[in-house]
């Protein structure tokens, strides 16, 4: 809030808190954005079909999410999934999803690389962050982790787009 007051946009931008599965906010956006949330939720299905009665006719669903590859996850990497309480699927099913919940336009697209790119890029600029060595190493552990999770093709890393007619 205290941004959109910063940068004057106050009154064009509408936040909303509360649980996504439980809302009725039925055409009330033009856009839908998130970045990494949509993992914690389980209940995809239900997910897809708030969001699309949330958009405008015209709106638009934006986001990023952790995925899957399309094997059975291995002992380690579904410990991962349980002690965070991910529900990850893959890239292909949640644009299925997007289209049984009445998206149209759907792109869902492996971003993997990416992601890879990202976080090998943080990696190298991590000791130049200011954060103390055991953040650093913190930091550098689970990026590690992701990376080499990413390039088994265990984790993955989706963009998805999609609107509502």
């Amino acid at each position: 809030i205290r941004r959109c007051d910063g940068y004057g946009l106050s009154d064009q931008v509408s936040l909303v808190h509360g649980d996504i599965l439980s809302l009725d906010l039925p055409h009330a956006f033009d856009i839908v954005h998130s970045r990494e949330v949509f993992l914690h939720i389980h209940d995809k299905a239900t997910l897809f079909e708030t969001l699309h009665r949330a958009l405008n006719a015209g709106g638009q669903l934006l986001f990023t999410d952790y995925c899957c590859g399309p094997d059975k996850a291995s002992e380690t990497f579904q410990a991962y999934l349980d002690e965070f309480g991910y529900d990850l699927r893959r890239v292909d099913v949640i644009g299925s999803l997007l289209i049984e919940a009445g998206f149209a336009g759907v792109q869902a697209t492996d971003i993997t690389h990416q992601f890879i790119e990202i976080h090998q890029r943080e990696l190298d600029q991590l000791a130049n962050s200011g954060l103390s060595e055991a953040s650093q190493e913190e930091l550098r552990i689970g990026w590690l982790a992701k990376i080499e999770r990413a390039e088994r093709g265990e984790q993955r890393w989706g963009l998805f787009q999609a609107r509502v007619e």
